[in-house]
């Protein structure tokens, strides 16, 4: 069953799709240090990689690799939102930076 998205007073609005501007993600960097490690963990994951917070959290060790000196999180097909599309394939991440960090302290 595909979702219609919200109501509002009685009549379907859609889909509404929101994202973090500048300023937002500016102080959302700032305050990771007042939250767990886990959320931090999490948090810059989001930022860092832009998957699905499902994804992350269901992230697992044999999923990251070391080719060549960089990392990469191959995200199985069966764990995306595009698991039910015939065509769809794992979705490769690479992760540098603060993801590989925050993947090294997670895992």
């Amino acid at each position: 069953m595909k979702s219609q998205g919200k109501k509002i007073s009685g009549k379907h609005v859609g889909v509404d799709k929101r994202f973090l501007n500048d300023s937002e993600v500016g102080k959302l960097i700032a305050w990771l240090p007042n939250f767990s490690k886990l959320v931090h963990d999490v948090l810059t994951m989001y930022l860092w990689t832009c998957t699905r917070g499902s994804e992350i959290v269901s992230m697992e060790r044999q999923e990251v690799c070391d080719e060549q000196g960089e990392l990469w999180w191959t995200i199985p097909k069966h764990k995306t939102k595009n698991s039910r599309r015939p065509l769809a394939t794992d979705l490769r991440v690479p992760l540098m930076g603060r993801a590989a960090e925050a993947k090294a302290c997670a895992g």
